[in-house]
């Protein structure tokens, strides 16, 4: 503790003195060698430094060291697993390059991530730590190059491990001596040369990057040039505490766009591997919700790689720990009113414990339904139930959580249900009702999702019970949202209740007086049994129903299963048509015959046409 606290009180000093000639000119220093001595001493004192620093964290880390090795080592298992298990299928479809390269080389891609985890979680840490991290990341980025990279990009490669070696020989050797200063010097002027020389490289353009990100990263590219120049004049001129904290932040940002992007390829990498596996197709993962996966995955490996690179950035210029003070102490400035106060921080925790709950909800809902519950013999309906109220009871404890980390008596929550409940007294009914409507459809099971449903004009699949409405998708296309009352207390045709698979479709048939009915009945049962979507039990059956006014009524009663009955029984009408034409029996059409009673005088009747009245009748 008296060591980090020297530390800091030593940065504060200087970054309150940044910009200032604290060593002699750079031709000076090269020119002047009387003064090997105190060199070569300061150099044995910052090692001597180092070391007692470096003892220090690894005692006071303990237990830490074996959990960093540990995840390591899973990262390297997992993995190899993962090559293992879906390599081929990686290098076979198009995947790009450093995917299959990264699993190619498990232990250098474990190495890389498990080194990165470990600095990203370890910003204070001594700096003896940080550059044995490094060369760790530094050798395992020199193997996985030549897997990754092609041939036109592999020079650029092991020139970024070199500046790598030079910011290390930079953090490590005695300030202001001639070995700093050099490394400095080559550091900055690499950079330079670098930033410049990449864009125009074939490596650059072999990249395919879009026209957006393509210039985002020239313009990039051209401010790290302009920044590591100034690091060069200043370390020329004698300012070499500004010359080092410009130059190693410049690096610092270089270094970890480059690292984070690699371990985000290796997230995502073993993401897309572990989603095509045998073990994600028994979890219910397939190409219908693979998608939704990938990109979840995204979003999270976008996240933790924005937050470590801001936070490996403001640790490589140095000013970590004052911008985490500074937010610290903007999120816990409190606002009070009254006897209520509330501050940014309890806010916004707020919003992301909800949100976080939500999340949760979402994932344990998926596992349910796809994993867990179709493992188990449960009733029609009910798996769908069980994952609806396990999501809202994650979502109302997260709530409750949301609210006690504000700072906010649970207890009186009481009184703001009492104020909720004087709201729905006022104009919430018909939500309360669609919320109610809503658990008596989930609880009674006479409402299932994907249940068949007809009611008022509408016809279609139910899709989902949500808290106030739910959601029918119709034979059309379209997703109606129903209120949970409509569904509950109005009339609604189910054709699925009770694990009903089939469905009976009625075929009226109306034939010419004078065709034989028993002939109609035979040829109508035998086309409904010779279809093969017609279920055979129960047998189809064709009944003789009416002496119509213009015909002989028939009905064929005929069973499809529940997928084919569209489909299925639209064929079977065709065929139906198709039988009574061959057998030559008339499908009857409305018919009227005219009889005259009387005829007016003045008209003429004449077979096959008739004449105008005379004019004046």
């Amino acid at each position: 503790d008296q060591y980090l606290a020297e530390q800091r009180r030593e940065m504060d000093r200087r970054r309150g003195h940044l910009i200032r000639l604290d060593s002699p000119p750079l031709w000076r220093v090269f020119a002047d060698t009387g003064d090997s001595r105190s060199f070569s001493a300061k150099t044995a004192d910052t090692l001597r430094l180092d070391y007692r620093g470096l003892t220090w964290f690894l005692m006071d880390r303990g237990g830490g060291l074996l959990w960093s090795l540990a995840l390591a080592l899973l990262l390297i298992f997992a993995l190899r697993g993962l090559g293992r298990a879906a390599g081929t299928k990686v290098q076979g479809d198009g995947s790009p390059r450093v995917v299959a390269g990264l699993l190619s080389r498990p232990v250098a891609a474990g190495l890389l991530v498990a080194g990165l985890i470990e600095y990203m979680t370890q910003p204070t840490a001594p700096r003896a730590w940080t550059a044995m991290l490094s060369i760790v990341v530094v050798l395992a980025a020199l193997r996985l190059i030549p897997a990754i990279l092609t041939r036109t990009s592999r020079g650029w490669g092991y020139a970024a491990a070199a500046l790598a070696v030079l910011l290390q020989t930079v953090k490590l050797s005695a300030f202001g001596t001639p070995v700093n200063r050099l490394a400095l010097l080559l550091l900055a002027a690499g950079g330079v040369w670098v930033c410049l020389q990449f864009p125009r490289s074939k490596a650059f353009t072999d990249a395919s990057l879009s026209a957006g990100w393509s210039r985002l990263t020239r313009i990039t590219l051209e401010i790290l040039a302009a920044v590591l120049a100034i690091g060069v004049a200043g370390n020329v001129v004698g300012a070499v505490g500004f010359a080092t904290v410009v130059t190693t932040g410049a690096m610092h940002f270089a270094f970890s766009v480059v690292v984070i992007g690699l371990a985000a390829a290796v997230a995502l990498g073993a993401v897309r591997v572990a989603t095509s596996t045998r073990a994600a197709s028994r979890l219910g993962i397939d190409s219908s919700n693979e998608t939704v996966v990938w990109r979840a995955a995204r979003h999270i490996v976008f996240v933790l790689g924005f937050l470590g690179l801001a936070s490996t950035v403001l640790a490589g210029f140095g000013v970590l720990e004052p911008v985490t003070t500074a937010i610290g102490s903007a999120l816990g400035a409190e606002l009070a009113v009254g006897n209520f106060s509330v501050s940014l921080g309890d806010v916004l925790v707020f919003f992301f414990v909800i949100w976080l709950s939500v999340k949760l909800s979402q994932l344990l809902g998926f596992l349910l339904g796809t994993d867990v519950l179709p493992l188990m013999h449960l009733p029609r309906g009910a798996k769908a139930t069980i994952v609806q109220l396990t999501r809202y009871a994650v979502i109302l404890i997260g709530v409750l959580i949301a609210f006690s980390a504000a700072g906010v008596d649970v207890d009186r929550l009481t009184v703001m249900f009492g104020a909720l409940g004087v709201g729905v007294g006022f104009g919430l009914q018909n939500v309360v009702s669609n919320f109610a409507s809503g658990l008596v459809a989930l609880f009674g099971r006479t409402i299932n999702i994907g249940d068949d449903v007809d009611f008022e004009e509408y016809s279609g699949k139910i899709r989902e019970i949500g808290l106030l409405q739910s959601t029918v998708r119709t034979y059309k296309g379209a997703n109606v949202l129903v209120p949970n009352s409509t569904l509950v207390s109005s009339t609604v045709v189910n054709w699925t209740q009770e694990g009903a698979d089939r469905r009976r479709v009625d075929i009226p048939v109306g034939v010419g007086y004078g065709t034989d009915p028993e002939t109609v009945v035979e040829l109508l049962e035998g086309v409904a049994t010779k279809h093969p979507q017609v279920a055979k039990i129960p047998a189809p059956k064709a009944l003789f129903m009416e002496f119509a006014e213009s015909s002989l009524g028939f009905q064929l009663n005929a069973w499809f299963a529940e997928k084919d009955w569209y489909t299925g029984s639209s064929d079977l009408r065709v065929q139906v048509n198709a039988a009574l034409v061959a057998a030559g029996i008339e499908v009857a059409y409305p018919q009227r015959d005219l009889h005259l009673r009387s005829v007016p005088g003045g008209v003429s009747i004449v077979p096959g046409e008739a004449s105008p009245a005379s004019d004046g009748d």
